[in-house]
């Protein structure tokens, strides 16, 4: 009797795989998405479909794009081309146009977290003065990993961090917190030097390099940076290994504490690293440098309302009662303490 059960649920598997196997071919797997605004205020859809026919070329798919007057009529309108159903269960990414990111990312994200097939783990990324598509078709000519890419980006510069849409969804619902989204450029080759930063839903413009990696450092998106004071005969390059930051609260102070080793990669002429008084003066110096930067960003989006460090959250969190004033960014004082331990001069003589 156990051995007609066994062959029942054997057969019964077999046809469940077959039938899964038919469905899968009639699904058109979607790896990447772009989203733009036409002229007339449609909504035009672009996706790299996985090529299962090519087992080699793992990064390039096929570009197809669609029109429609809502995202989901768009993204339906795909069959019109491919035949198949959009099935975006393994989409990576997400990359909007700057109308989009300024007018429309509440109802495009809820497309995608409405969609019972979809995945909450991709990434967006905004293109910067440039169409989305033209990014996503630029991605795919060139068989760009662009997950692979931000990983790295944000190891090795720190001025992009990695964020799904579930993490972006939670930044937008949560207290006193201001989005951040990686963008890309196309100037010459693909690149993530910049940051677009929202108040609530809405865009309002872009980080430069070094303020995306200090918005970084502030909220622990960083693993390595580089960090330099000086110039030419007085340069000193430092990296800075796995800083940690902490924020805290405490009446109106709100106090960043960041803390972290580096290593000196290159020095100016002038620099000799010979003594244990210079050691001190540098690690002054790009401590002052990096406190500099911190102050000059909150204070400069503080004008326009972006909470860009999350303050008010931690305000919220903490039960502080300056959360419920609508200007407690005018009124918190902001105290910052960096940290730094060079630990190795970098050079061939260990000065200490």
């Amino acid at each position: 009797m156990k051995r007609y059960i066994l062959a029942f649920v054997i057969l019964v598997l077999y046809f469940g795989g077959l039938n899964s196997v038919r469905e899968l071919t009639d699904l058109a797997i979607v790896k990447a998405v772009s989203i733009d605004k036409t002229d007339d205020g449609k909504y035009e859809i672009c996706a790299i479909i996985i090529d299962t026919t090519e087992k080699e070329n793992k990064d390039k798919g096929i570009v197809i794009s669609s029109v429609g007057d809502s995202v989901h009529e768009a993204a339906r309108n795909m069959v019109k081309i491919s035949s198949k159903k959009l099935y975006i269960a393994h989409m990576e990414t997400l990359i909007i146009s700057e109308q989009i990111a300024k007018d429309e990312l509440e109802n495009t994200l809820d497309f995608f977290i409405r969609d019972n097939e979809g995945s909450n783990s991709f990434f967006l990324f905004l293109a910067k003065d440039v169409k989305a598509q033209e990014c996503l078709k630029k991605i795919n000519e060139e068989e760009i990993d662009l997950v692979s890419f931000l990983k790295s980006t944000q190891k090795y510069k720190g001025n992009a961090n990695i964020k799904t849409l579930n993490d972006i969804v939670k930044i937008l619902l949560e207290k006193g917190s201001s989005l951040c989204v990686n963008a890309i450029t196309l100037d010459d080759d693909v690149g993530l030097e910049n940051m677009a930063y929202f108040l609530g839903y809405r865009m309002q413009g872009y980080l430069s390099e070094k303020e995306s990696i200090t918005y970084n450092l502030v909220i622990n998106e960083v693993d390595n940076i580089l960090e330099s004071v000086g110039n030419e005969d007085d340069l000193v390059v430092a990296e800075i290994i796995e800083p940690k930051s902490k924020v805290n609260v405490k009446n109106n102070d709100v106090i960043i504490n960041i803390n972290g080793v580096a290593h000196i990669t290159q020095t100016g002429k002038n620099i000799t690293l010979d003594n244990i008084s210079q050691k001190d003066e540098i690690e002054n110096r790009f401590e002052e440098t990096i406190k500099e930067r911190i102050y000059s960003l909150f204070e400069e989006k503080s004008k326009e309302k972006v909470d860009i460090f999350g303050i008010g959250n931690v305000l919220y969190r903490k039960k502080n009662s300056l959360f419920n004033d609508e200007n407690y960014l005018d009124k918190v004082n902001l105290i910052v303490n960096v940290n730094l331990d060079i630990v190795n001069t970098g050079g061939i003589k260990k000065a200490w």
